[in-house]
């Protein structure tokens, strides 16, 4: 794959990283307008607490506003204590209007320093 193949790629934060002690949801983002394959992103450094695990997934809705699970194949493999960086392919047409990515932190006390992007490319006209 060449250098012109990124060319009109965009990437959009669905987790913007931080810190997280809690389960919960990203941001959704309205891929209408994207064709195609898109790939997510998870980047995760290590986990603290006790037996700590993050399972990340994304989700897919008509109007921004109820989400449903799309399939296995849009779910990151569980993290644990140790740096990792995940993609996952994304075929664009497959997905509602909006995606988001749900994350679960479970263990005693867990902590996970993460964050999860869309790379995709737009239709142009």
């Amino acid at each position: 794959m060449g250098l012109d193949s990124y060319q009109n790629q965009t990437v959009s934060a669905l987790v913007v990283p931080d810190n997280f002690s809690a389960s919960g949801t990203g941001t959704g983002i309205d891929i209408s307008t994207y064709t195609g394959r898109a790939m997510a992103i998870l980047e995760n450094r290590g986990g603290g607490g006790t037996s700590p695990t993050l399972n990340v997934k994304i989700q897919h809705s008509t109007d921004d506003s109820t989400y449903t699970d799309h399939s296995t194949a849009a779910t990151f493999t569980q993290a644990t204590s140790g740096n990792g960086v995940q993609a996952i392919e994304l075929d664009t047409p497959a997905f509602h209007k909006y995606i988001r990515a749900k994350y679960v932190l479970a263990g005693t006390n867990p902590t996970f320093d993460f964050g999860v992007v869309f790379v995709g490319q737009k239709q142009y006209n």
